[in-house]
């Protein structure tokens, strides 16, 4: 393949890629949102908990506080909204949809500089 269709074909795949890594961002906005939507919703019952029967309420509160500490102390490194949106199989292990696509960007990203940078040494009218 010329250089110059390969140039072609990896922009295009790179447009290709940003969209669909576009889609990935927005579900880990939706994905966001929902988590909050749904801590508000949960708050809202454990305050009509603790209102309705105090003892319950407050094994309730201390449950999800023991939760919270739990998550809270996990270690952060990878826990990104877009991953968390991002559909797996139901036995899927590794890195996230996102993450490949990171990858794949990347990688497209630096043959496409090699050839571009492969084109301007060969062709030394360019340097004018």
């Amino acid at each position: 393949m010329a250089p110059s269709e390969e140039i072609v074909r990896l922009e295009r795949e790179l447009a290709e890629l940003r969209s669909h890594y576009a889609h990935l961002e927005r579900n880990g906005r939706v994905m966001k949102r929902g988590s909050m939507f749904m801590l508000a919703a949960l708050a809202v019952f454990l305050g009509y908990l603790l209102w309705a029967d105090f003892v319950m309420g407050a094994l309730a509160v201390v449950a999800a506080a023991a939760i919270a500490m739990l998550v809270w102390f996990l270690p952060a490194s990878n826990r990104r909204w877009i991953d968390a949106g991002t559909p797996r199989g139901e036995f899927e292990f590794g890195p996230s949809q996102a993450q490949k696509v990171e990858q794949w960007i990347a990688d497209r990203e630096a043959r496409l500089a090699e050839l571009r940078l492969a084109g301007s040494a060969g062709n030394p009218a360019t340097d004018r």
